[in-house]
């Protein structure tokens, strides 16, 4: 089919069916790919690569987390500072070796730069260029760079590389070895063998005449334990009990006078602190009794209600042994599982408004006008800044975002913690944070 494209009278058709043709033939490999699927190492690995993106979700999410946080902060202390042209930039390694397109004018470029430090470590030139572009009270800012090496590169990076060699570890020990296949089949073929011989000999039994079977019966030294057991156990049990029931207030007659006031003090303290707890444990009974009186007043959720209730806790990886009866507890619930939907999308607004706002040393003004980033950010005649391809959206259309972000994030702590306050507190139980929950 590429062939037949030098043949068509149209140049220009040609030029372009020739350029897309050469890509689809690139799709010859997915042949390849289908083999190889048929070989168990490669269906292994294939198997490994799945497993470490679904295992490292959460250790993946803070590595990015810890990213956007100092790639915020770069923005704030090096924006607008690394351009091409800058005075400031004249003869440090950074302006030799043309690394303007790393810099921190944008959030995306930022974020691009910390990428380049996590895979190269410490890059020298980036840091000594921001040294250099910052003004004299705000030189110490430099000091993000040694500390993204030490928080990120070496503690962060590190732990998803062990992570990522532990589970390719434990997948590698799950798959049996040569030798152990061999193990296997060799006490498989044993099995069998005892099991045909026994067959054998029960088919021999079955002729005798009479028909003969197996019998079983416990051995000379089992039979022996178990008689032991039934004879000297109720006495043991008996003696421990006597222990146990034993009046450890009692006053022997040759003791000390000093040791009988002893003993007496102690069992008067003694039958205190019982008739103390006496009561204690009666007031709490009442408690129990009247919160259970209020919540019989109020509707009770239905049983299909509660099983709802606790499967959706168990997908959630919570379990507790007591949940509230009322409806009104139930009710509360689905407004807090209501909002934190929206609480979670909020989040990721935030997070993806921090790419298309305008940064802080750019222009803000017109606020609902749409202008392209290098309109609003210009840097001193004669320089060239480098932007990512981002579009930005207007400052007050961000603020208004954000603001409206906040406000569902709110409203789902207030219910997260009217449902806590109300319903879990007086049981001592932390629905929400169960893990802190004794």
């Amino acid at each position: 089919a590429v062939s037949c494209a030098y043949y068509l009278p149209f140049a220009d058709v040609q030029g372009e069916l020739m350029k897309y043709a050469n890509m689809l033939r690139l799709l010859r490999l997915i042949r390849v790919v289908k083999s190889l699927k048929r070989l168990p190492k490669v269906a292994f690995m294939f198997n490994c690569v799945v497993t470490l993106l679904a295992s490292a979700r959460d250790i993946i999410l803070f590595l990015c987390v810890i990213v956007y946080f100092y790639s915020a902060l770069g923005c704030i202390f090096f924006g607008g500072s690394l351009y091409q042209g800058a005075k400031t930039l004249e003869g440090t390694e950074y302006e030799e070796t043309k690394l303007f397109a790393l810099n921190f004018n944008d959030m995306m470029s930022a974020c691009a730069l910390w990428f380049v430090n996590l895979l190269c470590e410490y890059n020298a030139p980036i840091a000594d260029g921001a040294h250099a572009s910052l003004p004299e009270w705000k030189k110490n800012a430099w000091l993000v760079f040694p500390m993204f090496y030490f928080t990120v590169v070496i503690l962060a990076f590190e732990l998803v590389a062990a992570f990522t060699i532990e589970t390719f570890v434990a997948l590698t020990g799950d798959q049996p070895s040569s030798d152990d296949e061999e193990e296997l089949a060799d006490q498989e073929g044993d099995e069998e063998e005892e099991q045909e011989g026994l067959e054998k000999l029960r088919a021999e039994l079955l002729l005798e005449d009479p028909p003969l079977c197996f019998h079983y019966t416990r051995s000379a030294s089992a039979e022996q334990e178990r008689v032991y057991e039934m004879m000297f156990k109720n006495e043991e049990e008996e003696q421990q009990e006597e222990q146990e029931h034993a009046n450890p207030w009692e006053i022997q007659a040759d003791a000390a006078p000093e040791e009988k006031e002893r003993i007496a003090l102690a069992r008067q303290l003694y039958e205190l602190q019982e008739k103390l707890d006496e009561a204690i444990a009666a007031d709490q009974e009442e408690d129990e009794l009247d919160n259970e009186e209020e919540e019989e007043k109020e509707t009770k959720m239905t049983k299909y209600q509660r099983a709802a209730w606790m499967l959706q806790d168990a997908i959630a990886g919570k379990s507790f042994e007591w949940y509230p009866e009322s409806a009104a507890a139930h009710k509360h619930y689905l407004i807090f599982k209501q909002r934190e939907v929206f609480y979670y999308r909020a989040i990721c607004i935030l997070f993806l408004l921090g790419y298309f706002e305008v940064p802080l040393w750019c222009d803000t003004t017109g606020s609902f006008v749409f202008e392209s980033g290098y309109d609003r950010c210009q840097v001193p005649a004669g320089g060239t800044v480098y932007l990512s391809s981002l579009p930005q959206l207007p400052p007050g259309i961000t603020i208004i975002a954000e603001l409206v972000c906040l406000v569902l994030a709110w409203l789902k702590l207030r219910a997260e913690r009217k449902l806590q306050r109300k319903f879990f507190d007086k049981k001592k139980i932390s629905y929400i944070n169960p893990a802190f929950h004794a």
